[in-house]
């Protein structure tokens, strides 16, 4: 069995109540970013996360 760090990512991201940064598609099922949605956890890719910091590059 492939152990996988998803699951303390998203653990992580509950216990402490911050976002999840992934670049994974949003729309493949089964992915970090779908876990995200059924937790109700911000979960954004690099440029959206910047962008919602206020930052620019």
């Amino acid at each position: 069995m492939k152990s996988s760090g998803d699951v303390f990512l998203i653990a992580t991201a509950i216990n402490y109540g911050i976002d999840v940064i992934t670049e994974v598609s949003k729309t493949t099922p089964y992915q970090i970013s779908q876990i995200c949605k059924v937790y109700n956890i911000s979960c954004y890719n690099l440029t959206e996360f910047v962008k919602k910091e206020g930052r620019e590059f």
